[in-house]
C-alpha cells in the first residue's frame, strides 16, 4: 500500500544540519501515517513534515526511530549508526533545482510497495512541489529484515536526506 499525501500546515524552511536521529522521542505530531504488518512486526510510517518518524513494535519492544528537528536538542545526523540488531545510515546530497526535479518526480515510483511486503508514505506541501517527504518500509522473509528508506528534500538548500535503516529479526533476545 502506498499513501500520497499533500500536507496540511505550514513548509518550514529547514536544512540537513538542523536533524537530529533518535530512538528515544515521544510520539510526535504527525501530518500523515501509514500503518502495516510487515512479517513479524507492526510498523507505522509518520510524516512530520519536513521529517519522519518510524515505530516498530517487535517482539523485543518498540523501537522508534526520529529523524527531525526537535526543540532543544542539538542537531545530530550520523553517516551511521548501530543499536543492537539496527542500523542506520545517512547521505546528505546537494542538487541543482533542475536535477532535486527528476529525484522528486521519481520518488513516488521508488516508494510505491512491489507487493505485501511493503509499505509507503509519501507527501507534499501545497505550493512547494519540491519540498517532500516520502517513506517506503519492506520486509524480506529470507533475510529475516525490516528495511526502511527515506527521502527528504530540502528545495531552499537543494539538499535531499536518503536514510537507510534495518532491524533484523531475533529470537530470544530481549536485548533493544
Amino acid at each position: 500500500m502506498t499513501a500520497l499525501v499533500e500536507l496540511g500546515g505550514v513548509f518550514v524552511d529547514t536544512r540537513a544540519g538542523d536533524l537530529t536521529l533518535t530512538l528515544d522521542a515521544d510520539d510526535q505530531p504527525a501530518l500523515a501515517t501509514c500503518a502495516g504488518r510487515l512479517g513479524p512486526f507492526d510498523i507505522q510510517l509518520r510524516l512530520l513534515g519536513a521529517s519522519h518518524q518510524v515505530v516498530v513494535d517487535r517482539p523485543q519492544g518498540r523501537l522508534r526511530e526520529t529523524l527531525a528537528c526537535l526543540p532543544g536538542v542539538e542537531p545530530a545526523l550520523p553517516t551511521h549508526w548501530v543499536r543492537g540488531d539496527y542500523t542506520f545510515s545517512s547521505d546528505v546530497r546537494v542538487h541543482d533545482e533542475e536535477s532535486m526535479r527528476m529525484i522528486v518526480g521519481h520518488l513516488e515510483s521508488q516508494v510505491r510497495p512491489t507487493d505485501e511486503r511493503a509499505l509507503g508514505l509519501i507527501g507534499s506541501y501545497p505550493g512547494r512541489p519540491l519540498a517532500v517527504t516520502a517513506v517506503r518500509a519492506q520486509h524480506d522473509p529470507a533475510s529475516g529484515v525490516l528495511q526502511w528508506d527515506t527521502w527528504h528534500s530540502y528545495p531552499q538548500s537543494g539538499e535531499v536526506v536518503v536514510t537507510t535503516s534495518t532491524i533484523r529479526e531475533r529470537t530470544g533476545d530481549t536485548d533493544r
